[in-house]
């Protein structure tokens, strides 16, 4: 996810190391944070691979910093995992808003893609929250409160995957030009 990041930022401009933490600490959230003690290590392997090139600088007047420039195998690396339609785990949302970040980036066929595996995956949740209640409700073993609260719990999390579902809709018929139904 973050080596998606990184190749994305540096397709729009080289980078010194620090200026990439603070973006992707914007572009993520307060929740979700690259710490420096990964950051860098990214970096170097990214270098290692011929993804990336650092040189040094010190245009800026002040001490020498490495400053990021993407390759021809990096740009290519980005596109690649661009189309990589990642598994469907507790980190896909935020790979998915890393991809959103970057549909300027990419064709749209692509941008349609992700889109939808992206609608696929929050299907799967809303699918399952549904199942998961209907169980929740006939079970005999959980007490009456708690089944109140784990109902509502699950509730909520309906809510957010229907309003999730709706403005994919809306995004892939903006792209199609499709109506909504």
């Amino acid at each position: 996810m973050y080596e998606l990041f990184v190749l994305g930022e540096l397709l729009d401009a080289p980078t010194h190391g620090y200026k990439l933490h603070q973006i992707v600490t914007h572009a993520i959230g307060p929740i979700r944070q690259l710490s420096w003690g990964a950051l860098y290590p990214l970096l170097l392997r990214l270098e290692q691979q011929g993804f990336i090139v650092g040189k040094l600088d010190n245009s800026s007047g002040g001490r020498e910093r490495k400053l990021y420039h993407i390759t021809e195998a990096g740009e290519a690396r980005f596109q690649a995992l661009m189309a990589e339609p990642g598994a469907y785990n507790i980190d896909y949302p935020d790979l998915f808003s890393i991809k959103l970040h970057n549909f300027y980036k990419i064709e749209l066929v692509g941008q349609l893609t992700i889109l939808r595996h992206f609608r696929g995956y929050i299907q799967f949740i809303h699918d399952s929250l549904v199942e998961g209640q209907q169980h929740v409700a006939i079970e005999p073993e959980i007490h009456e409160p708690e089944r109140q609260d784990i109902l509502r719990s699950m509730d909520h999390r309906l809510y957010v995957a229907r309003a999730n579902l709706q403005w994919l809709d809306a995004e892939i018929a903006r792209r199609t030009g499709e109506q909504i139904s």
